[in-house]
């Protein structure tokens, strides 16, 4: 069996009591900057950028964005933004555990401490908290809807089909009490 690196924390209750309010908001603030940078309208422009794109898709992209009517690349005036308070609440109300496979998801990526840059967390990834947009293409511009939200690992967010019930792999982490 492989040895993975001990998890940081060994229950919720445990996360809690060692982390201040202000650093668990500080990470929810992050999580819903990122949520929010991505818009529908701002996708379709990217995507018009390319070449390989059928005829029917570059006509479609000229259009409007069909949730607030802007032109592509513009600023939605009425898709949700999110905030850390948001994702705070899923956090909490999931008691930071993975929607998927219930492994206790309240690590952050490990990263470089020299450099910040982000280091392999496959040995670890059940242990990786993220926010999971359960429809990540909502055709009517409501990606970020609360009911479209849910806390998840990394591995399960990243690899859907690798999604199991009390996975006890790719550091997942159960404890006995």
């Amino acid at each position: 069996m492989v040895n993975f690196p001990p998890p940081l924390y060994a229950s919720w209750s445990d996360y809690l009591s060692r982390t201040s309010n202000i650093d668990r908001m500080k990470r929810c603030h992050a999580a819903s900057k990122r949520a929010n940078r991505v818009h529908r309208c701002q996708l379709r422009r990217k995507y018009a950028l390319k070449e390989l794109l059928l005829e029917t898709l570059r006509i479609a992209i000229k259009t409007p964005c069909a949730h607030c009517g802007s032109p592509p690349g513009g600023t939605c005036t009425g898709e949700v933004r999110l905030k850390g308070s948001d994702i705070w609440g899923l956090i909490e109300s999931a008691e930071g555990r993975c929607c998927y496979c219930n492994s206790l998801a309240i690590e952050s990526r490990p990263s470089n401490p020299s450099s910040g840059a982000p280091l392999p967390w496959a040995n670890v990834g059940r242990r990786i908290g993220s926010l999971e947009h359960v429809d990540p293409y909502s055709i009517d511009g409501r990606i970020n809807e609360l009911s479209n939200l849910a806390w998840s690992c990394l591995w399960c967010n990243t690899w859907p089909k690798e999604r199991r019930p009390n996975a006890l792999d790719h550091g997942g982490h159960y404890p006995t009490d």
